[in-house]
């Protein structure tokens, strides 16, 4: 799959955040993490789509695990 999932975020990562980190592992259709509708707040994940599954495939590798605004991410299919 193209699409990845990103958990265990900081309520302080943004979108922009994750396009930075992951956009060097190639080209991203859309970055979008996940909001309460009732307080506007962060759930603590969100998604990443790459335009290719080898693209998807590095991105597993290199960032799962990484520490971003005091919390470890955990990135899978």
């Amino acid at each position: 799959s193209s699409t990845l999932g990103v958990f265990g975020l900081s309520i302080l990562t943004r979108e922009r955040d994750l396009e930075t980190l992951f956009r060097p592992f190639g080209r991203l259709e859309s970055v979008v993490i996940l909001t309460d509708k009732i307080t506007g707040k962060s759930r603590g994940y969100g998604f990443i789509q790459y335009d290719n599954v080898e693209s998807a495939t590095k991105a597993i590798a290199a960032m799962n695990g990484t520490v971003y605004n005091e919390r470890q991410m955990r990135v899978d299919y």
